[in-house]
């Protein structure tokens, strides 16, 4: 079985460019496989790694192929109490991880990733207007 949010999650709380800017929580990154905590009160950027929503595969006599598809969501609280707005570290974290990925040799226990596509950071929905939102979407190329 191929764990590729696991491989995701492992390869990114690894990386220093990334983990610099990103928020703490328990006193590690704030990087987080499907959902936040509860209770977690998001003030630094924060990282979401969704389950694979696209997960399509080919198999051969030898190998199995997989396509899969996996959203990377990015959240920070760009309205303070007093009114101020600013996405600054959103747009830094954002950024970097989508920078990042481009050429990343990212593990994938039992398997081989072969190539990675990577879109965005572009706009997400938030259900609080005082925190903005990036999605980054990946798009891996796996060989078992």
């Amino acid at each position: 079985m191929v764990d590729t949010t696991k491989a995701l999650y492992d390869w990114m709380v690894g990386q220093s460019s990334i983990t610099d800017t990103l928020g703490v929580f328990a006193g590690q990154p704030a990087v987080f496989e499907e959902r936040i905590p509860p209770g977690h009160e998001i003030t630094d950027p924060v990282v979401i790694i969704d389950a694979p929503n696209q997960d399509n595969r080919s198999d051969t006599s030898t190998h199995i192929y997989r396509d899969i598809i996996i959203r990377i969501r990015v959240y920070a609280r760009t309205q303070t109490t007093t009114g101020a707005t600013g996405t600054s570290a959103l747009h830094l974290a954002s950024e970097t991880i989508a920078n990042a990925l481009h050429n990343a040799r990212i593990p994938v226990a039992g398997a081989k990733l072969t190539g990675c596509k990577v879109s965005g950071p572009i706009k997400a929905p938030t259900e609080s207007p005082s925190l903005g939102g990036r999605l980054i979407t990946t798009r891996w190329y796996i060989q078992e």
